[in-house]
């Protein structure tokens, strides 16, 4: 396409986003979380920005198979979310011992990874069998 002028600008405009977003969610009752969501926000608006643009040059970018994966992928992440939230939950993270609050992260995050396999596998997203199939084959092999 040799465009580089659209990326930079989506760049820059995401930049912007982030920065303004950051600034004014910070001073909520969100505060750090703030952030992250100004973050989200600013680089889901970007990726927007940018296929918006992709596709007034090239015409249709999913198919329905990619459009259905995308669906499922959402499924299993929002499955995912319902665990940590409910893990996350089980401890008092301003309070507890370090090592506690350790602990709880390495589950917390364990159980997040674990239970989107669990749910993407089920529905039969297909990256997540395509990895699966790769490392059976890699265990196979060696």
């Amino acid at each position: 396409l040799k465009d580089t002028k659209t990326p930079v600008k989506a760049a820059t405009g995401a930049f912007i986003a982030n920065i303004s977003l950051g600034y004014m969610l910070m001073h909520t009752s969100l505060r750090h979380a703030g952030l992250v969501l100004a973050n989200t926000l600013a680089v889901s608006g970007q990726v927007a920005y940018l296929l918006y643009s992709l596709h007034g040059r090239v015409g249709r970018i999913f198919s329905r198979a990619s459009l259905r994966n995308m669906a499922l992928t959402l499924v299993s992440s929002l499955v995912m979310a319902g665990v940590v939230l409910i893990l996350a939950s089980l401890c008092n993270w301003r309070t507890d011992p370090a090592a506690r609050r350790w602990l709880f992260l390495l589950i917390v995050t364990g159980g997040g990874v674990f239970s989107f396999l669990i749910v993407a596998r089920l529905l039969g997203v297909s990256e997540v069998m395509f990895v699966i199939n790769r490392l059976k084959n890699r265990r196979k092999a060696s």
